[in-house]
Formats: C-alpha cells, structure tokens, sequence
C-alpha cells in the first residue's frame, strides 16, 4: 500500500530490500523492556498516539488540509488542498518536501485516493514541529 507507479530509487527503495529483521526485533523488544520496564514502554506508546492526535487537531484546524479519519494509532495520513491538488500532485509535494531535506514522509491509498502519511515514533517532536511541518508542505507545493 506505500507504494506506486513511480520508481524512485533511494527515496523509495523498499522492493530492492528484503525484510529480514522480525525475529532481531524480539529481541530488541526484550532488552527494552528489561532496561526501561513496561512502563517506559506503555508511555512511549501512549505519547506516540498522542502526537499522532496532536498533529491531527493541528492540520485540521488549517484549513488547506484534510485528514481522512481520527488516528488510532502513531499513523495519520492526510492530503493538502485535496480540492486542489491531484492525487499525482501529492506524491510530486511529497518528492518536494523530502528533497528539501526538511521532513521525511511516505504516502498511501486510501479508498482509491492518495495521502501524505507520517508516523510519530519521535517522543522529542513538539507542536512547533507540526507547524514546521505545515510551513515545510506550504511552501514545497508553491513549486508544483
């Protein structure tokens, strides 16, 4: 679903690499809990859902973006200026907006239509990131 008809090699390189991390993860997994205890670890999950939340009632409280649903998760996915911008002009904002070397972002179908989509994993990240974000996307479709 991360993926579409344009090859972009380095940027999106991920049918060039094989997944073979699962099983290190459960290890990793075990070390985390074992040196920051659950709680560490339910907090940093809760937080990542938060910031998912946050990001959400910041972009719609612009009003040139849209998000599909309320996030359950760390994952949001929204489009700029849907009215707008095309579906193919989402994913040449998102090509803009990662070559400015501002934000990383990757994209995804939803019923048909395509979407910006971020992940909050950064427990460090705070509302002005989110308006950094906003500004960055702003001024990167001025190009297209």
């Amino acid at each position: 679903y991360v993926f579409h008809e344009n090859e972009v090699i380095g940027m999106d390189s991920m049918p060039f690499t094989i997944e073979c991390t699962k099983s290190a993860l459960g290890t990793k997994l075990f070390w985390s809990f074992a040196l920051e205890g659950l709680d560490s670890i339910v907090e940093f999950i809760e937080n990542s859902f938060k910031q998912a939340k946050d990001l959400y009632n910041y972009l719609n409280s612009q009003e040139d973006f849209y998000c599909p649903y309320e996030p359950e998760s760390n994952i949001l996915c929204f489009q700029y200026k849907p009215d707008k911008i095309n579906d193919q002009k989402q994913l040449e904002l998102r090509y803009e907006l990662i070559n400015s070397g501002s934000f990383y972002i990757t994209s995804c179908m939803i019923n048909q239509k395509r979407y910006l989509r971020v992940v909050m994993m950064n427990p460090l990240s705070k509302k002005a990131d989110y308006r950094a974000l906003a500004n960055s996307i702003k001024k990167n479709a001025a190009k297209i």
